[in-house]
């Protein structure tokens, strides 16, 4: 045993209110009426009594290194108050106003992170040092929104087709913070789909999809030094469960314009041809007697369905994912050779790529580490990878 610390702690976090967050500001309007300015009042008034909050967060650890500091971990089991929060809730019309700030709510968390440190090669010019950590959400429990008024909120949705078309995530009283609903396909007590008589699936109001936060999170940091000049870092993150939607692929599906529209059935024929020339997207499930059946619909009338009957599940995807987050090379430049080592302590040049590969991931069509929104994507841009530059210098 080289090194050992138990360590606990207890702080309180601020959640603080923004600038105008007391008042009710008018927003000025882009165009003007007759020259003069237009302005508009928010569809939200403001508690008098609104305030910010404390979360209050308890901690205990350990960390220890061994065998001359080449390999050691740390294990930290966090708890987490956030009470009273500053939340905008709903309120009805006839006050003029459609939104309320106020401090409501109580969400209780509990989570445990794990650190591990191992140096496998230790040798004159070369050296490998791994840094891997782990973390899981434990609970995550919406206990209140509002007392005696509101047991549910709505968090996240896909702006104007918020409650139609498109997922939506809420806080609910009893449930873990974060649970994605939507339309969903009705189906019977086995799972099994349960169709109608033109073969097209059936929609079931506000069916619960899961939780929009992974499972467990983490990340692997190789660190290789070379000669004691050359440093190469390889940083993988990685997350597994989870939800979320797809706005552009329910679009892009809609108007055929995703690969799944263009494949071929088990006939061996392309899904767009007419069903009578052996084409359409084979469907099975069950009748409303609970018989079994199959159909082959037409590709289009198939995929058309999840819009018109405002049917969100074939949309939804899982957020696992393993990515080689960052990749870099660096050299320390030999100031002392190079006569400036009165002036500076030291130099590094690095060469940096960021995002540059996604090494796996459950869902084939998108990047689930790019995902945007709290309830998934919506229309937004691809994520990008760059490679630049770095000069670091110590004076």
């Amino acid at each position: 045993l080289s090194y050992g610390k138990i360590r606990a702690s207890y702080g309180q976090i601020l959640n603080s209110l923004g600038a105008y967050a007391l008042v009710t500001p008018y927003i000025p309007d882009a165009n003007t009426f007759a020259g003069n300015l237009i302005m508009s009042e928010p569809n939200t008034i403001v508690d008098p009594n609104l305030t910010g909050a404390t979360n209050d967060e308890k901690e205990i650890g350990i960390e220890t290194r061994w065998l001359k500091n080449r390999l050691g971990f740390s294990v930290t089991y966090w708890d987490r108050t956030n009470k009273d929060f500053p939340v905008n809730v709903t309120t009805t019309p006839t006050i003029g106003y459609t939104g309320l700030s106020i401090n409501a709510g109580e969400i209780a968390k509990t989570g445990v992170d794990v650190q591990f440190f191992i140096k496998p090669v230790q040798r004159k010019n070369f050296e490998w040092d791994i840094t891997a950590t782990w973390g899981r959400l434990i609970k995550n429990e919406v206990v209140s929104i509002q007392e005696d008024t509101i047991q549910q909120r709505l968090v996240s949705a896909s702006g104007a087709f918020s409650g139609t078309s498109s997922a939506y995530t809420v806080s609910a009283e009893g449930q873990p913070w974060g649970q994605m609903f939507g339309g969903g396909i009705k189906r019977d007590a086995s799972g099994t789909p349960i169709l109608a008589s033109d073969g097209l699936f059936i929609r079931e109001a506000d069916v619960n999809f899961g939780s929009v936060l992974p499972d467990y999170t983490g990340g692997v940091q190789n660190t290789f030094t070379l000669f004691k000049n050359f440093t190469v870092n390889i940083n993988i993150d990685y997350q597994y469960g989870g939800k979320f939607f797809s706005l552009s692929d329910f679009w892009g599906t809609f108007s055929g314009l995703t690969a799944r529209t263009a494949t071929l059935n088990d006939k061996g024929f392309s899904i767009r041809d007419a069903v009578e020339d052996g084409g359409g997207v084979h469907v099975t499930g069950v009748d409303n007697t609970g018989k079994a059946v199959d159909y082959y619909v037409d590709a289009q009338t198939y995929f058309h369905q999840f819009r018109n009957a405002n049917i969100a599940e074939n949309s939804i995807y899982d957020l696992s994912f393993v990515k080689l987050r960052e990749f870099s090379v660096g050299y320390r430049l030999p100031v002392e050779r190079m006569g400036v080592s009165r002036y500076l302590k030291g130099a590094t040049f690095s060469v940096i790529a960021r995002n540059p590969y996604l090494l796996w991931a459950k869902t084939k069509d998108f990047d689930p580490s790019e995902i945007s929104a709290v309830q998934g994507e919506d229309g937004q841009y691809p994520g990008t990878r760059s490679i630049g530059v770095n000069l670091k210098l110590n004076f």
